[in-house]
């Protein structure tokens, strides 16, 4: 909660991601909860799929600062049509972020919230989750906004190291691509868990 509401009144795209980043880890520490083989199966599958959603926003970050000298949200205006491929795949690992549908970070939500409500006896802690995650649509948006919806004509387009550019889309990509492989993932998990006897 108190990443999302410091996240709010950030205009600097890394320090919003860096509270950002405080959430999501509150957001995992709810799995802790209910202790369980499913709790820490959860978290895991979280943590993976926010490993490659966040490392997508960063380096979009890294590249928009490199390329535009662009820290701030404002100078993220119009980058959605000079940059349309990297600009989509930012939105991609936004909407992963925020936990939207058809994400992985959708997936990973459900099942850190999947184990509250059945456990019933923190439901109310269920409840709270879902409010921060409506919080942290608001400054999501917010870049989204920027990108697509607010015009700067003095933008011109930049090339982007390929590196950089790939690492971007692959990483991003993994969001669709677990939303839709995400069982034979979890049940990796599960597997590796009871394996190793960790509950």
């Amino acid at each position: 909660t108190v990443g999302n509401v410091l996240a709010l009144k950030q205009t600097n795209i890394k320090r919003l991601l860096a509270y950002s980043s405080i959430a999501h880890v509150g957001f995992m520490l709810i799995g802790f909860s209910v202790l369980s083989i499913d709790s820490i199966a959860s978290i895991m599958f979280y943590l993976f799929f926010y490993l490659f959603m966040n490392l997508g926003a960063f380096y979009m970050a890294v590249y928009m600062s490199n390329a535009y000298n662009a820290n701030d949200i404002d100078d993220w205006n119009g980058i959605g049509k000079k940059a349309p491929v990297l600009a989509f795949f930012m939105v991609l690992s936004l909407a992963s972020l925020a936990g939207l549908p058809p994400t992985s970070g959708f997936v990973g939500k459900v099942y850190i919230l999947r184990n509250l409500f059945a456990d019933q006896q923190f439901i109310w802690l269920g409840v709270v989750a879902i409010i921060n995650t409506v919080i942290s649509l608001y400054y999501y948006f917010k870049i989204v906004k920027a990108m697509y919806f607010m015009e700067n004509d003095n933008l011109k387009a930049k090339p982007c190291n390929p590196i950089l550019y790939w690492s971007m889309i692959i990483f991003s990509s993994q969001n669709l691509f677990f939303y839709i492989y995400w069982s034979s993932l979890w049940n990796a998990f599960i597997a590796l868990i009871n394996n190793f006897r960790i509950i």
